[in-house]
């Protein structure tokens, strides 16, 4: 079983997009701001791909989902072949819709993480004018 911290719980539901935001981005910006206690403006990319990153290694519990990852970042779907570079919200973005895409219940049915409560506080501060 995982075990996150608070805020690991809120990234991981602001990644899914629990809360009533319209932009999952902004959501995951706005917590990890609160993690780091980094007003969201002065919040760099580098680190919310850090924390991302390692949130991402912690779910995913293989140590072929990084590489594989890694690998279908610079995919161009466009033409099917790989891109020579990618921005880092590119990267972020993509690190935001895989750690969506993490089960919560394992194939029996079991819990993966000790606890996944949201937190409204959280995910919603810095919302109002999104909620709108």
């Amino acid at each position: 079983m995982i075990e996150l911290d608070k805020y690991e719980q809120q990234i991981i539901l602001a990644c899914k997009n629990w809360g009533k935001q319209e932009s999952r981005y902004k959501a995951v910006r706005i917590v990890i701001s609160q993690y780091y206690a980094i007003p969201e403006e002065e919040l760099e990319l580098y680190t919310i791909y850090g924390c991302l990153l390692d949130l991402f290694v912690k779910v995913k519990q293989n140590p072929n989902a990084l590489q594989y990852f890694m690998e279908n970042i610079f995919k161009d779907f466009t033409n099917g072949g790989y891109k020579r570079e990618i921005d880092k919200e590119h990267i972020i973005r993509n690190l935001i819709s895989s750690i969506s895409e993490s089960p919560v219940l394992d194939n029996k049915g079991n819990k993966l993480f000790k606890e996944l409560e949201p937190d409204y506080e959280i995910l919603n501060k810095g919302m109002e004018d999104i909620i709108k």
